[in-house]
C-alpha cells in the first residue's frame, strides 16, 4: 500500500520549482519560499527519502546533438492485406 504523505505548501512550492529547473539554487528557493537555505535542504531530502522525488534528469534537446525524431506506430490489417497497405505506409 502507498503512504500518501500530508505535503504543505512549501513542499508543493519546492517541487513545483524543482519541476521547472532541477538546478535551481537552494538560495533562490528560499528566497522565494522566505524560509532558510537549511530548511530548503532539509525539506528536500525528506521529499527524495520519502520517495516523493525518485530523481533527477537531464532532457536533451535532440535537434542540438544531430538527432531527429523517430515514431514507431503500430498498424494491424486483416490477415493477407500487408501486401496492401504496406506502399501506401512507405509513400
Amino acid at each position: 500500500m502507498v503512504r500518501i504523505l500530508g505535503l504543505d505548501s512549501k513542499d508543493k512550492k519546492i517541487l513545483n520549482l524543482l519541476q521547472k529547473n532541477a538546478k535551481i539554487p537552494y538560495a533562490e528557493i528560499a528566497e522565494e519560499l522566505e524560509i532558510s537555505s537549511s530548511g530548503v535542504h532539509k525539506r528536500i531530502k525528506n521529499l527524495l527519502e520519502e520517495n516523493v522525488i525518485k530523481r533527477f534528469v537531464t532532457i536533451i534537446d535532440p535537434k542540438k546533438i544531430g538527432k531527429k525524431l523517430k515514431a514507431f506506430i503500430g498498424v494491424s490489417t486483416e490477415p493477407g492485406r500487408c501486401g496492401e497497405v504496406r506502399p501506401k505506409l512507405i509513400a
